[in-house]
């Protein structure tokens, strides 16, 4: 078969909003058009019976296709039938109803629907076919990472959906035994490698690296509150970060608010929480700019200003807020004679005494959560908070398709409180157990090595970690991983990489096709 588009238009004049002398004169033009092959006018997508011949209608020589419809949704269903002799990944369909306005005072345009053909026909005529594959499970086990409580609570109700468990965590549990559920305790996570449903999961145990296979993966969030035991002063009132907004709202007025970026600073010599520095940042300002205290001081350890992070320091600095660095070995310490923090500021080199009627500081802990997130490579912000891939992925799945997520929908979220929807998540892998295959749809992007610059963006950008370095310490794509999103093409530098279906040939061929058409 030629590299020809055919163009299947769905023939109903109730919808379409056009006359017959504007489908006729439309009809022309694409005939001219060199990507079109033929056009054949159907019935609507919304009769049933008419979605039968367009499975076995007669393709012309064409081996791509567009359909283009005005139905809804609601009106056809989750899909559109796609004619059998041309391959899924080369068909197109086109809702109208979307772009075109219809009714009995409105008209569609008849330009702006002739060149959004000519448009796609420009690039499928540069497609090239796209073979999903379907690779078995090697495993038949979920693993369950977490360091609480509510890991073993996760990998119990997953054995009591019948899904073969490990539950991996750095604790020693000796004395622990879980009918169904295997425990590897006292492991410190080292990497993941392996694809959706291939993971093997590498850790140290007494010293010796070890490695387990897993279909699958849930991370449990280590979101729980600490044992809260501020120094004790009367004159000094401690408010956790989580529940500052409830105390802005209580009108209550300090002298002096102090915000520290750990707990730990000031009860002990090791860290017992993560900084919440968007959180932590915001709260300052709003400490300031609704006058609630005459100063407000961040103390911290170290400044993260990063990225999006540089802004939220510079908004807060620009409100009002001051900000004094320690060394860690000489942390902060509260003054007993009065509701004072004595903190020798790293900077100035000066010691200070801050007036702090009231003390803000982070109190859930995720001692483990950080090292396991970095070394299975999944995406996260500055806080550790994980990415997800938006609502339709569900409530639990992460950017990584076979890796799900427990307690991790919104920051500062206990994972107690989180627990309800554990009953989802679970369901979640329940059907992705079930289906017991990886759908792989090829190498869809593709990496010019002699463009490349070993930069490590695609690595570390990829959501689905199909992007990886080869021995050669160029960047190469994982067939099997790919899912064709384009964040590595979006971000890469050298433009060392293009979709396999969205190439910039097919780029330009669009936008001279777009230029071309006059009517």
């Amino acid at each position: 078969m030629s590299k020809k588009t055919l163009v299947i238009l769905s023939d109903c004049s109730s919808c379409i909003g056009l006359g017959e002398s504007e489908l006729d004169n439309i009809l022309s033009l694409l005939k001219q058009d060199k990507n079109i092959g033929a056009i054949l006018r159907m019935k609507p997508v919304c009769d049933r019976k008419a979605r039968k011949e367009y499975k076995t209608l007669d393709v012309h020589g064409c081996d791509r296709a567009i359909i283009v419809y005005w139905c809804s949704m609601e009106q056809i269903g989750a899909s559109i039938t796609l004619p059998k002799k041309i391959h899924p990944s080369l068909v197109e369909t086109l809702n109208m109803s979307l772009c075109s306005p219809k009714g009995k005072n409105e008209r569609a345009n008849p330009e702006r629907l002739t060149r959004i053909i000519k448009e796609i026909a420009a690039r499928l005529s540069l497609a090239e076919p796209v073979k999903d594959r379907q690779i078995k499970f090697s495993s038949s086990e979920i693993s369950v990472i977490g360091s609480s409580d509510q890991a073993i609570k996760a990998a119990k109700a997953l054995a009591l959906h019948g899904i073969k468990t490990k539950l991996i965590v750095p604790q020693s549990l000796p004395n622990v035994k879980l009918e169904n559920i295997e425990i590897i305790d006292g492991a410190e996570i080292n990497g993941l490698s392996g694809i959706p449903g291939n993971f093997k999961i590498s850790y140290f145990k007494k010293g010796e690296r070890k490695e387990t296979d897993a279909a699958g993966i849930l991370l449990m969030s280590e979101r729980c509150l600490v044992d809260v035991r501020p120094p004790a002063n009367p004159r000094i009132k401690f408010v956790p970060l989580e529940q500052f907004e409830d105390h802005v709202k209580s009108g209550s007025r300090a002298k002096g608010i102090v915000f520290f970026d750990d707990l730990g600073s000031l009860t002990s010599t090791t860290d017992q929480s993560i900084p919440a520095w968007h959180i932590l940042l915001e709260s300052a300002k709003t400490a300031v700019t609704n006058k609630i205290a005459d100063s407000v001081c961040v103390v911290a350890r170290d400044v993260k200003a990063s990225g999006l992070l540089e802004l939220a320091w510079k908004e807060a600095a620009e409100a009002g807020v001051k900000f004094i660095r320690y060394e860690d070995k000489a942390r902060p310490k509260i003054e007993k004679s009065g509701p004072f923090v004595s903190v020798k500021d790293l900077v100035l080199g000066e010691s200070l005494l801050i007036p702090a009627d009231i003390i803000v500081a982070p109190i859930t802990s995720r001692p483990w959560e950080p090292s396991f997130i970095e070394k299975l490579f999944i995406p996260s912000d500055w806080n550790f908070r994980v990415r997800s891939r938006g609502p339709q992925r569900g409530l639990g799945q992460s950017t990584c398709d076979g890796i799900f997520l427990f307690g991790y929908s919104a920051f500062g979220k206990l994972t107690d409180q989180a627990y309800p929807d554990l009953g989802s998540v679970v369901s979640q892998i329940s059907s992705f157990m079930r289906q017991g295959y990886h759908v792989a749809k090829g190498a869809v992007a593709e990496i010019n090595e002699e463009k490349c610059s070993a930069c490590y963006t695609c690595v570390r950008t990829c959501p689905y970690r199909a992007a990886t370095m080869n021995a050669s310490w160029k960047a190469e794509i994982v067939s099997e991983k790919c899912a064709g999103c384009g964040s590595c093409v979006a971000v890469c530098p050298s433009k060392a990489i293009e979709l396999k279906n969205c190439t910039r040939e097919q780029i330009k061929s669009q936008i001279e096709t777009s230029l071309e058409v006059a009517i």
